[in-house]
């Protein structure tokens, strides 16, 4: 279920309206006359009179003549869309076809959803996850003020909850109650007086051996239906706190988990969260192109993807040799392809045996054995486990060599590893790394967790995850930062989270990436923040910048910083990468440090990128401000260098193209205000912010002069 692909117009209406072309985003106007388009679109295919439209946008403070405005609202709008809204009789109507709005989208998919649900819940939920995943805020977000759109809007957000309720009763039918359980208590809490949202929380909580906490969820609710309303539950509420306190035994799960014999291949790009810091344009293209030559691969030796991880897939076969085809049909590709400028490699695992299929997903053995065999290999390599091995060496012609036997984590027996290999393939790789930690599963689309849904994956680090996710409670898009099982079950990462994470979310400025919410549980850490979606500093190119649009980020980003060292904290991963930038150039500082020296010291590796890293924090010394300065200065480094007309004095000192000087004279001229030169003070600045300052480095890892602030923060 997705809104159409053909070429044309979008319209958008789950969030602020939106009208989407081959071009981009339609210029809509002010609020009135997107009010107009709003109202168009809510009726589309209907004569929407000129009166109706008066009364849904001014009401009964109509001015004389307004009727003319409306007029003109309609012109412009036909020019801006480049779609007919016809003139009927008095009023207009707007000939868009349904599948071309999305709330029209959403509402067909929800019908099918309950048809769907008693015969086919899985395509149910699948149907119904990608459904919600069209919205993008509350309904008619920046016009449901207006009088003609508050019943649609309120509409839309209560078809809203029953879809979620649709989807949550097929998730139970499949067996996912203990995935549901927090999205539940949460909705529930959320929407009281809706009892039927508290039954399936009650439900899920007995499903999932919670029998104690499914009864005192029922009393909370009695509690306050009797505080508010003076009324007790219905029975139907009533009648299943009874069967949960007999242990009612209709009321478990029956649903068979369905079992089978499949052969997985496992793909990863290696060093994917390096290519993107240093080169992200090519990497994007690069991605793509992959994509493309595994998922082709894949298809044509009959697998299927059960999972795309942003960086590579978990594919699914009926026999080890068609995995191996694929693997070696996409390796022999990808290592033919001249990927410059980047080291582009793609490692590869084959494993077979036994696994269960629950909610789309597979678990089983071999999917833990074949993420840890991948974890251990090497770009260009493709690695077998012994099972996979015996089966795959049966079909002649297939060439394999032994690895040994190794231990991996979270594995209790020595593994059996062996290499596939193809006269066109490199042969020679070093041992494999047994003592890195295990790469993770991605969650699947649509997952809810703490009344947040989980939309699309956006990056991976070497210690998080970040997905785009949305909070219905909210209406609102919101990024999640979910740091993995590994580290945030360590005593050290436990010990710091907490008290860092309180500390980062107190921090308020207008440039700080704002903190939403943050907990810890046995599946992860996670951290809550807005979701910006335009790009970062790492993806801008400054060259093609003004002095003032790097003045206006620096500015930016030393305010932030300024501010958030008065409040007792240091970032410490200053980079391109940590500034967020909005569809008017305007910076935002995010990703503050949350427990990340603890991390490091689990793991022994750094998460910073080292040319932005002060040497003190290379060194593993203490840290403070100045720190984040070294960072900001460093980011400075890659600004365009002013050119000053006429500099030829041969005593000059600066670095500017064209100069020959060395070293006595400093340019000086007026600069505007901001954090980092409150005085509008020119002071001489070499490269915009920073003058290089000789300073003792770790030689051969940091440059051995070091950028220094000459707009001091105050």
């Amino acid at each position: 279920m997705t809104m159409t692909d053909a070429p044309g117009l979008l319209i958008r209406v789950l969030g602020p309206v939106e009208v989407v072309s081959e071009g981009g985003l339609a210029h809509l106007g002010g609020p009135k006359q997107r009010a107009v388009l709003a109202m168009l679109t809510a009726r589309s295919g209907r004569v929407v009179t000129t009166d109706e439209l008066v009364d849904g946008i001014w009401g009964d403070d109509a001015p004389t003549a307004v009727s003319s405005s409306i007029h003109s609202y309609i012109s412009t709008l036909r020019t801006a869309i480049d779609q007919p809204i016809e003139r009927h009789g008095s009023g207009y109507v707007l000939g868009v076809d349904r599948s071309r709005i999305d709330a029209s989208v959403f509402e067909d998919a929800l019908e099918r959803g309950r048809k769907e649900q008693a015969v086919n819940p899985m395509a149910a939920a699948d149907g119904l996850r990608k459904a919600l995943a069209l919205w993008r805020g509350r309904a008619y977000a920046d016009v449901a003020d207006f009088r003609g759109l508050a019943d649609e809007a309120r509409r839309l957000t209560d078809l809203r909850l029953a879809a979620v309720e649709v989807r949550i009763e097929a998730d139970l039918a499949l067996g996912r109650h203990a995935a549901v359980v927090g999205e539940l208590e949460a909705l529930a809490a959320e929407n009281p007086f809706r009892e039927s949202l508290r039954a399936k929380h009650m439900l899920a909580l007995y499903r999932d051996g919670r029998q104690a906490d499914a009864l005192r969820a029922f009393q909370r609710t009695r509690e306050y239906l009797r505080e508010e309303l003076g009324v007790d539950p219905s029975p139907e509420l009533a009648e299943l706190e009874e069967r949960i306190l007999n242990h009612d035994y209709t009321l478990i799960h029956s649903r068979e988990v369905v079992s089978e014999q499949v052969s997985l291949l496992f793909t990863d790009i290696v060093d994917s969260t390096l290519l993107w810091e240093t080169n992200p344009a090519a990497t994007q293209a690069a991605l793509a192109r992959h994509d493309h030559v595994v998922q082709s691969a894949i298809e044509a030796a009959g697998g299927t993807v059960i999972k795309g991880m942003g960086d590579g897939f978990i594919a699914a076969f009926s026999e080890p040799s068609l995995a191996a085809r694929a693997a070696l049909t996409a390796q022999k590709a990808i290592t033919g392809t001249d990927w410059s400028p980047l080291d582009f490699k793609v490692r590869m695992a084959i494993d077979t045996g036994e696994v269960e299929r629950r909610g789309g997903d597979l678990f089983g053995p071999a999917m833990n054995r074949g993420s840890r065999l991948l974890n251990a290999s090497h770009g260009g390599q493709i690695v077998l486990s012994d099972d996979a091995q015996k089966a795959i060496t049966r079909d002649a012609g297939t060439q394999v060599k032994s690895l040994g036997e190794h231990r991996f984590k979270g594995l209790g027996t020595p593994q059996s590893v062996h290499q596939l290999l193809a006269d066109e393939l490199p042969t020679n790789f070093p041992p494999l790394n047994t003592s890195g930690l295990s790469i993770e599963l991605d969650r699947s689309f649509g997952d809810s967790i703490r009344g947040y849904e989980l939309r699309e994956w956006i990056g991976r680090g070497a210690f998080a995850t970040v997905y785009r996710g949305y909070q219905p409670s909210i209406g609102r898009e919101v990024a999640i930062k979910i740091v993995k099982p590994e580290f945030a079950n360590h005593p050290a990462f436990i010990r710091r989270f907490e008290s860092e994470a309180r500390l980062v979310a107190s921090l308020e400025h207008p440039h700080i990436v704002s903190v939403y919410d943050y907990w810890r549980d046995a599946d992860g850490a996670y951290i809550v923040g807005p979701y910006l979606a335009g790009r970062s500093l790492a993806d801008a190119t400054f060259a093609t910048m003004s002095m003032t649009q790097v003045i206006k980020i620096a500015s930016q980003v030393g305010s932030a910083l300024s501010y958030a060292h008065r409040q007792g904290v240091v970032h410490r991963d200053v980079k391109p990468a940590n500034i967020l930038l909005d569809s008017d150039g305007n910076a935002y500082l995010a990703d503050f440090g949350i427990a990340a020296r603890a991390v490091e010291a689990i793991t022994g590796i750094q998460s910073k990128s080292i040319g932005y890293r002060a040497p003190e924090d290379h060194d593993g010394g203490a840290v403070d401000g100045r720190a984040d300065l070294y960072g900001l200065a460093a980011v400075a480094t890659r600004a365009p260098r002013p050119q000053f007309p006429g500099c030829a004095d041969s005593r000059c000192g600066c670095p500017w193209p064209g100069c020959g000087s060395r070293g006595q004279i400093r340019h000086r001229r007026r600069v505007p205000r901001s954090p980092l030169n409150p005085g509008g003070r020119d002071r001489g600045f070499p490269n915009a912010f920073i003058a290089p300052q000789p300073i003792q480095g770790p030689g051969g890892i940091l440059p051995t002069r070091r950028p220094r602030l000459l707009w001091p923060l105050r």
